[in-house]
């Protein structure tokens, strides 16, 4: 039986993007896989199903990890392929797959620190070409590589993300009751419009904020921004401030699946207008959810959302608002997005997904 090292260990110590579509693929493999012999590089052990071997990851330092700990572990382990997010090792004792989510720094190089850039900018191009096979999450991503590093298309699969089932466990938790608990201990009172995501410059939280301000919405509903604090954020915070609607908008910092949860149930629409995405998590979750969309025209957002959103330029602020009076106001648009939402969640299976990893890993051995 082939062996199969899966890089998780983030997965349980951060919730961004990476971890979750780890998170799923790993969960999938339990249940829809007898032909490998699956294990996983850890930090947090909980989360692992019992049927998935497990390898802890001692070192904190990303160099360490990549330069000796993981070639360590294929070698011992005597691993076939190595599964890893964003860069392979520069030594490998293995076939190699890596996930790059996305190539965004390439094209929005304004969105990242320089040392980001840097890194990325260095590493990427090198693992692209030196692994064995890539997966990428959206067929944007995959056309981007393929067209910045020259990468033949039969080298790349595309695999999408689906929802995290922490997140889809948590939403089949909520009530009118949890609803209202979430909002009171947030201090939200009215109504509220719905943002999801890290508050950095590339989410477009400040056109959001000017949009919410323009289009009026203001005065009857609350503009509510779920997400941790990112690269740059005091920028954003200092817009409430000018805009004088400080108590018309809602900071939440880092929230719980289950508080997420709540907001989404309990929200009016996602405005999601982000400048660019490799894919959009929170596109699945607000369909989930049986919230309309408001999102971006751009990128890999369409992809994504389909029929079940309205898409706006990122950088008009008219155009935001003016979707955002439609979904106040025309009960039909909100219901017809809603539905087409429920549509468009199908084509996220977490088994489906599963399932074609099984069979690229096959095919990769393979070869």
């Amino acid at each position: 039986m082939k062996k199969v090292l899966i890089d998780a260990h983030n997965v349980g110590v951060r919730t961004a993007g990476n971890e979750v579509y780890f998170e799923n693929l790993v969960m999938g493999l339990s249940k829809n896989n007898n032909k490998l012999d699956l294990s996983v590089l850890i930090k947090d052990d909980k989360w692992v199903p019992h049927n998935i071997n497990k390898v802890d990851l001692k070192s904190n330092s990303v160099v360490l990890q990549r330069g000796l700990e993981i070639p360590y572990q294929v070698k011992k382990g005597n691993f076939d392929l190595l599964h890893v997010p964003f860069a392979i090792p520069p030594v490998n004792f293995s076939k190699t797959l890596v996930t790059v989510h996305d190539i965004l720094f390439e094209d929005f190089k304004e969105f990242f620190s320089k040392s980001t850039l840097k890194r990325l900018k260095l590493t990427t191009p090198i693992t692209t070409r030196k692994c064995t096979h890539i997966t990428t999450v959206s067929n944007y991503s995959k056309e981007s590589i393929m067209e910045k590093y020259g990468i033949e298309e039969q080298k790349i699969t595309m695999i999408p993300n689906s929802l995290s089932l922490s997140f889809e466990n948590a939403l089949n938790t909520v009530t009118s009751d949890t609803i209202h608990k979430t909002k009171r201990e947030l201090n939200i009172i009215e109504d509220y419009i719905l943002f999801v995501g890290t508050v950095q410059p590339r989410k477009n939280i400040a056109r959001i904020i000017e949009s919410f301000k323009f289009s009026n919405a203001y005065n009857d509903l609350k503009l509510v921004i779920a997400g941790g604090r990112g690269w740059l954020y005091e920028e954003i915070f200092s817009l409430v401030k000018e805009l004088n609607i400080e108590n018309r908008v809602i900071f939440t910092g880092s929230i719980s699946d289950i508080e997420l949860a709540n907001l989404y149930k309990g929200s009016t629409m996602l405005v999601y207008p982000t400048i660019a995405e490799g894919f959009g998590i929170p596109l699945l979750e607000a369909m989930a959810s049986g919230i309309p969309i408001i999102t971006s025209n751009t990128t890999a957002l369409p992809e994504v959302a389909g029929k079940a959103a309205i898409y706006v330029d990122p950088y008009n602020i008219s155009e935001i608002s003016d979707a955002i009076r439609t979904l106040l106001h025309e009960s039909k648009t909100r219901d017809d997005l809603v539905e087409q939402g429920t549509k468009e969640l199908s084509r996220y299976s977490r088994d489906k997904t599963s399932v074609e990893l099984v069979r690229l890993y096959e095919k990769i051995l393979g070869e």
